[in-house]
């Protein structure tokens, strides 16, 4: 019996937190940004919370994009990123 309640206050104590997240809102698009002069895949995100900026790394033109999230366009491009072999 003390087995018994055990797992079930397991089961309780792992089934709260995955209850309270599905209580948030769903994520949604907000605004699309056009990538000129970048074809092939895009990959690897990362951001810059303070200087409001995202980082992407366009693998088919081996470039690193640089965006300002506050006028949503393409600020910088680094060249020639791509993984070098030898």
């Amino acid at each position: 019996m003390v087995r018994r309640v055990c797992i079930f206050v397991l089961m309780l104590a792992f089934s709260v937190p995955i209850a309270c997240a599905q209580q948030k809102a769903p994520l949604r698009l907000l605004y699309t940004s056009l990538l000129p002069n970048v074809h092939g895949r895009i990959d690897h995100f990362d951001v810059d919370l303070k200087g409001q900026r995202l980082f992407m790394s366009a693998l088919g033109n081996n470039t690193l994009e640089v965006f300002d999230l506050r006028s949503n366009k393409v600020i910088q491009r680094f060249a020639d990123c791509g993984s070098r072999k030898g």
